[in-house]
């Protein structure tokens, strides 16, 4: 007997929203800052490379769970769905990934908080 890949968890996460949620933010690079560092430099750019490595692990996982039908539109009990969680992490490839396989752009259960 196989698990569907839009199975719930005791917290109503599926393996869709529970990939993205370990899914680190990426740093945001701040331009033109007169008061940076050597030092700053380098922990943003260490930062930026395990965000790095550890999403693409996870981005995998994401692209195998698609490729094996996994519903990019189903929220968490929370309200958020997968393609919020992406933008809210500044996550632009996952973003666009979710989009190609039809993310629902308006789709928010609990709020009016949209990607766009």
């Amino acid at each position: 007997m196989w698990a569907s890949v839009d199975a719930r968890d005791s917290l109503g996460r599926t393996p869709l929203v529970e990939a993205l949620s370990q899914m680190q933010a990426l740093p945001y690079k701040q331009v033109g800052k007169s008061n940076d560092t050597s030092e700053a430099k380098i922990v943003t750019a260490w930062n930026a490379s395990i965000a790095s490595d550890n999403n693409a692990n996870f981005e995998l996982v994401l692209r195998v769970l698609i490729g094996h039908g996994a519903d990019v539109n189903i929220p968490s009990n929370g309200g958020w769905r997968p393609l919020n969680i992406a933008a809210s992490k500044g996550l632009e490839d996952i973003s666009k990934l979710l989009l190609l396989h039809e993310a629902d752009v308006h789709g928010n259960e609990n709020d009016s908080i949209t990607p766009c």
